[in-house]
């Protein structure tokens, strides 16, 4: 089996259907280049319905590639339980799925390879805009902004 150093992103609420949703999870370890860690946020309470589809998937997968639960209390909205989802990927890389997507076999092999091979694009992307802007050239330095820089390659630009 082929891995990815990428974590999928995805968060779920009380309507989703546990179907879509059991199918959008199974796209995932579909792939022909699995991701290395899969972080599911719980926003709010969830019926038994979805927790049970939740629970098989853990069981069925849980020594395939590490599945994080995150659980909210109190639903809050999809960017605030994004960003609690955010936290915990572990991976330099981050695709979001939402819960009634379905992957294709190879989204996260070509997503991956697109963003590696142009990374060196966006830092000079980055930076000419930072150059422009502040009139100089500020270089990327850090993990955490690196990690952005591709975070915000994968919605920004479209490819999903």
């Amino acid at each position: 089996m082929k891995y990815a150093n990428v974590s999928v992103l995805m968060s779920v609420y009380f309507k989703e259907n546990p179907q879509f949703l059991s199918e959008a999870m199974e796209s995932i370890i579909q792939q022909t280049k699995v991701p290395r860690q899969f972080v599911i946020v719980c926003d709010g309470y969830l019926p038994n319905t979805l927790e049970e589809v939740l629970k098989r998937f853990f069981e069925k997968y849980k020594t395939l590639l590490e599945i994080t639960l995150v659980r909210v209390k109190h639903r809050k909205n999809l960017g605030v339980a994004l960003n609690y989802g955010l936290a915990q990927c572990k991976y330099p890389l981050i695709a979001r799925m939402d819960s009634d997507d379905h992957a294709l076999p190879d989204r996260i092999a070509l997503q991956e390879n697109f963003l590696l091979d142009i990374q060196n694009l966006w830092y000079w992307e980055e930076q000419s805009r930072s150059m422009l802007k502040h009139g100089k050239l500020q270089l990327v330095t850090g993990r955490s902004q690196l990690k952005q820089v591709k975070y915000l390659s994968f919605h920004v630009n479209g490819i999903r």
